[in-house]
């Protein structure tokens, strides 16, 4: 082997390309989308969200159909990378129609073995209208895999999930919702908020982890008038501003108003985790989180909208696109990393009209194509057009920890 192929094979971040997927897609295909199918790094593998395209790449019309293809393109994924579907960490599933939740599940269960990974479930849409069902995962090439059970939060046992995993240092919870003590779910959606954060805690607290500790967290509502009520709540129990993103979905439970999922560090990894402050990246953003967490090994950035420097959100998404990614970048250097270090990116768009020109500037900067989930949602911020999160990986050369 020559020296070269030799640290070729030591790079990290490493792609998986489309072609190492499927060997029979010419190298010079320019049809291909602006992301990879995954990104490994160290021993995680962070995936694109994987639709149901058939081996001909064509759309069933028939969600049991896409649903079977989409297993089984993770399931091809993963291989490529090393891992399997018994190694998932984290599922985040997103389902167009609510009258699909029940076959996607019943089918989704018989996929991940007998530990199944902790998974977040919700409904949105999707740039491509005849999609169905979509879902990335965050899995691991090591088999020691260490989930939490229902029987450590007295809980009755879900079938197709966990309620959390920990891995690598960190623990990640499922998306969790606002039934109380007695599995009930009340109307009032201060109460669901807090006896969200509350089954968070005690998932965690089963991980070995805690709220202090949370690093990233995913904020699901289903009315914008909620997110008022929701940021009022949050500080009181996320006193160390993880990062986060607040979007505007449904639920496959129309009665359900808010959920939210958590990736926190372990209290006994030793790993060390810095918090960049606003102040780290010259502005005065949002007092409820911070622009991003980063352990010795990954970043973890909040929802990076399209504000210029002034603060101001201009009208088009093109602009918005621009000043987003800007901030992204601004925000990851900031940690010790790059752009060119990312490895998964959660692309939020509000307007499927938009998503032609958003993916157009998205490729100029995404050289790299990391891994990649687009789906259509709605924001507190009426005029938010796009919010782009991402996980990237911390440059060793610029780390400060």
């Amino acid at each position: 082997m020559s020296i070269l192929n030799f640290w070729k094979k030591r790079v990290s971040p490493e792609q998986i390309t489309w072609q190492q997927v499927n060997p029979s897609l010419s190298s010079k295909a320019t049809s291909l989308p602006p992301l990879s199918p995954a990104y490994k790094s160290k021993q995680r593998v962070f995936t694109s969200g994987q639709v149901g395209t058939d081996a001909q790449g064509k759309l069933s019309s028939d969600i049991v159909e896409q649903t079977e293809n989409c297993c089984l393109n993770m399931q091809r994924i993963l291989e490529t990378t090393g891992s399997s579907m018994y190694k998932v960490v984290k599922v985040l599933l997103f389902i167009k129609r609510r009258e699909d939740a029940a076959v996607v599940n019943e089918i989704y269960q018989t996929k991940f073995g007998n530990a199944p990974p902790a998974r977040s479930a919700i409904l949105c849409d999707f740039p491509n209208p005849n999609v169905l069902v979509e879902f990335e995962v965050i899995a691991t090439v090591d088999p020691s895999l260490q989930p939490v059970s229902w029987e450590q939060i007295n809980e009755p046992a879900l079938k197709f999930l966990s309620p959390g995993f920990r891995a690598h240092g960190l623990v990640h919870t499922s998306g969790q919702v606002g039934f109380d003590s007695n599995g009930d779910l009340p109307s009032d959606i201060a109460e669901q908020t807090i006896n969200a954060i509350e089954n968070v805690s005690k998932v965690l607290k089963a991980g070995g982890s805690s709220l202090d500790n949370s690093l990233k967290v995913l904020f699901f509502i289903s009315k914008r008038e909620y997110a008022s009520i929701v940021n009022k709540i949050y500080p009181k129990y996320f006193k160390n501003k993880p990062a986060r993103s607040l979007i505007i979905v449904d639920f496959p439970n129309s009665d359900i108003g808010v959920e939210l999922e958590v990736i926190a560090s372990s209290a006994a990894s030793p790993s060390p985790v810095r918090q960049i402050t606003w102040e780290d990246i010259g502005s005065s953003g949002n007092n409820l989180l911070s622009p991003a967490y980063a352990t010795r090994d990954l970043v973890f950035t909040s929802g990076q909208l399209g504000t210029d420097s002034t603060g101001k959100l201009p009208a088009n998404c093109i602009a918005q696109t621009e000043n987003a990614l800007k901030n992204v970048i601004k925000v990851l250097e900031a940690s010790g990393s790059s752009i060119d270090k990312s490895l998964k990116v959660l692309l939020l768009i509000k307007n499927r009209e938009d998503v032609s020109a958003i993916n157009e500037v998205y490729a100029k900067y995404f050289t790299t194509k990391p891994a990649r989930s687009a789906i259509l949602v709605g924001f507190p911020n009426p005029n938010v057009l796009v919010e782009i999160e991402v996980v990237a990986e911390v440059d060793s050369t610029k780390s400060k920890l």
